[in-house]
């Protein structure tokens, strides 16, 4: 027996020697694994695909306001074609655009026709040499043959007055933009509220599972002792089958909470690309909160409410620009020609000014009462929003101080349960209390722990909805 105890000795020496060496490194490998939010968010908002959504639309968006805002610079425009052709018209604007029409160019074949009725009196022409001749001309204005023309021309249209229709359309667009703009930031500002809420959870779970473990190990601890827990002695034995029972509790509680940490952890590494295992910095859900969920003034509008109001200015001006359809549009133009052919090239040009406006279009009747009604509806959307945000961040205001205060108590009161928990397992051991006591003890600290997550991720799910709600939250990046 000497022997076995001097080797049960040294070996427990081996695992103290063993465990003292080995735990600062284990300490320093979960220090290489943990992530500040700070640096978690920052790769998450650069690969957040709802984001970059968000930021694309925001770049059409600039690009369409961009070039509407151009509306007023002329028009400028140039073309040429090179054709062939046999067609007596083309063949003749083509001659007279090299501005070299010939005598030729107008013969016409001679008809007996002109004979018959008359047209020709004189009895001394028929006998002449100019009667043969006319006789014989070829028909080269109505058979010109095939021949090439170059036509190219250089023009500029520049608008006066269009009844305020692009400009109203360029003034809708911007509004589409900043709409855009307030869009992304409320996405930006909701991804950052859910990107804290998991990396705060993570860090809840892993100190409930730790202290579900540590009330696991005080179970077993008692179970392995217990020795009155037979079928003989009813007290006990009812003892032994509530710490069984609160064992299987305990054990399904750590594999539901292992199960959310999976959950949460893979919520942001699927998007953010962070690597495997990682941990979040160690703090306390008040503090996080109140270090990384700092929320704006009750007054803000959300960045949603904004966009809905954006919208509703752009609607008012398409609504012009639709009445600017039966405005009259004037401007100036002019054209520089040139064409080229077989005996040369010449330019020639042509200038004015142009009046147009739509008499009748059975399909603009009724646009401008469309337009107003569209924009009085996104109107009213935008102030029922602003009407539920206000009801909605009262009671979230209401629910932080709440739940703020809440948790405080939980937090002493799990300080106290913990020292509760060490003095029953005192007095169990002492006879003072029996087994059901103590495991009432045990069940009141697992409901604790229970209750204590679920009121933290509550907490800080209504500080994200805040942060979403006012529009504003310092250290967000926005993406762009």
């Amino acid at each position: 027996m000497k022997v076995i105890r001097n080797l049960l000795r040294r070996l427990s020496l081996q695992i103290v020697v063993l465990t003292t060496f080995l735990t600062p490194h284990i300490g320093l490998l979960s220090q290489q694994n943990i992530i500040p939010f700070p640096e978690v968010w920052e790769k998450y908002s650069k690969t957040s695909p709802a984001a970059r959504a968000a930021a694309e639309e925001l770049q059409a968006s600039k690009t369409a306001s961009g070039r509407s805002g151009r509306h007023w610079l002329p028009r400028i425009y140039a073309g040429g074609q090179v054709f062939n052709t046999n067609d007596p018209a083309y063949n003749f604007m083509g001659i007279l655009g090299q501005r070299d029409a010939r005598q030729m160019d107008f013969a016409t074949k001679f008809h007996s026709s002109e004979l018959a009725s008359g047209i020709i009196k004189d009895s001394n022409y028929l006998n002449t040499n100019s009667f043969l001749v006319d006789m014989m001309r070829p028909n080269t204005l109505n058979y010109p043959g095939s021949h090439t023309y170059q036509a190219g021309k250089i023009g500029i249209d520049i608008p006066l007055y269009e009844g305020g229709m692009k400009s109203n359309i360029a003034a809708a667009e911007s509004e589409v933009e900043i709409a855009k703009k307030h869009q992304l930031n409320f996405i930006v500002l909701n991804e950052y509220g859910h990107t804290a809420v998991q990396y705060a959870t993570l860090n809840s779970l892993l100190k409930q599972k730790k202290q579900l473990e540590n009330l696991l190990g005080h179970v077993n601890a008692v179970l392995a002792g217990y020795q009155v827990g037979v079928a003989g002695n009813p007290v006990g034995y009812s003892g032994l089958l509530g710490l069984r029972s609160l064992r299987n509790r305990i054990t399904g509680m750590i594999a539901e909470n292992q199960a959310k940490q999976e959950r949460a952890r893979r919520s942001i590494q699927e998007v953010s690309g962070i690597s495997e295992n990682w941990l979040p910095e160690d703090m306390d859900a008040l503090d996080f909160g109140d270090k990384y969920l700092k929320s704006g003034t009750s007054g803000n509008a959300s960045s949603y409410t904004l966009a809905l109001q954006s919208y509703a200015k752009s609607m008012e001006h398409a609504a012009d620009a639709e009445y600017a359809r039966f405005l009259p549009r004037t401007g100036v133009f002019g054209e520089a020609l040139g064409y080229g052919g077989e005996r040369g090239t010449a330019s020639s040009y042509y200038a004015g000014f142009y009046i147009q406006m739509n008499l009748f279009n059975a399909t603009d009747f009724g646009a401008v009462e469309q337009a107003r009604h569209n924009q009085a509806a996104m109107q009213a959307k935008a102030e029922e929003q602003k009407v539920k945000e206000k009801v909605l961040i009262s009671s979230m205001l209401e629910a932080e101080l709440a739940l703020k205060k809440n948790l405080a108590l939980m937090k002493d009161s799990s300080r106290m349960l913990e020292e509760q928990t060490i003095t029953s397992r005192r007095l169990f051991l002492n006879g003072l209390i029996n087994a059901l006591q103590l495991t009432e003890v045990f069940s009141r600290r697992a409901d604790l722990a229970e209750h204590q997550t679920k009121a933290e991720l509550e907490y800080l799910t209504v500080k994200a909805g805040l942060v979403t709600l006012t529009g504003t939250n310092e250290g967000v990046h926005h993406v762009e």
